[in-house]
């Protein structure tokens, strides 16, 4: 289900052809003419999420942060649409309570669209935010960094935040499994 929102936030930048490009550059041309299916079922690999990151990457170069970024917001702009009714009443139920309780339940209901069966994303909150744990991160799949990499999944978290509260806040990535740490955390900060 994820690599089926993360295809349709590319789409949403680059266009159907340019999709079509990044698939056929990452050996991923089966999904060309046929996206995974909205469901639970495993018909991606993690390792096939990673080739699609690293191909973006790699053809966007200096530029790469930005456009996963907007891919991002794009990814979770998919998730929304897929379940519009739910995140609707999830907003009317959410409408008279402060900023930082809204964020707080929009991103467990985004969390719940990032975790596995087995590998749950889940929120904390503590002194410095707002912050949504990532233990799966397939971007990172049997890929090492010195630097934090998960660049779309910030923009999901930042577009998701954007949409509960209608303010955009600062989102960083604290850790990142790519530079050995177990989870990917990602902290809401302050309103920019």
């Amino acid at each position: 289900r994820r690599i089926r929102f993360t295809l349709l936030g590319v789409q949403s930048v680059m266009g159907r052809k340019g999709l079509n490009a990044m698939l056929k550059m990452a050996g991923l041309a089966r999904y060309m003419n046929a996206l995974p299916a909205d469901n639970k079922k495993y018909d991606a690999h993690t390792s096939e999420y990673a080739e699609l990151i690293q191909t973006i990457e790699n053809h966007f170069g200096s530029n790469a942060r930005t456009q996963l970024t907007r891919m991002g917001h794009g990814t979770f702009r998919n998730i929304y649409e897929t379940d519009k009714a739910k995140w609707q009443v999830h907003s009317l139920f959410n409408h008279f309570l402060p900023p930082r309780q809204r964020s707080i339940n929009a991103l467990t209901r985004l969390a719940t669209y990032l975790s596995e069966d087995n590998i749950q994303s889940r929120i904390e909150v503590n002194a410095k935010g707002i912050v949504l744990i990532d233990h799966f991160s397939p971007a990172t799949w049997n890929r090492k960094r010195e630097t934090e990499m998960c660049w779309l999944t910030l923009g999901a978290i930042n577009e998701c935040v954007l949409w509960a509260t209608g303010d955009a806040y600062e989102i960083t990535e604290e850790t990142c499994k790519a530079t050995g740490s177990e989870a990917c955390r990602f902290v809401v900060g302050k309103e920019i």
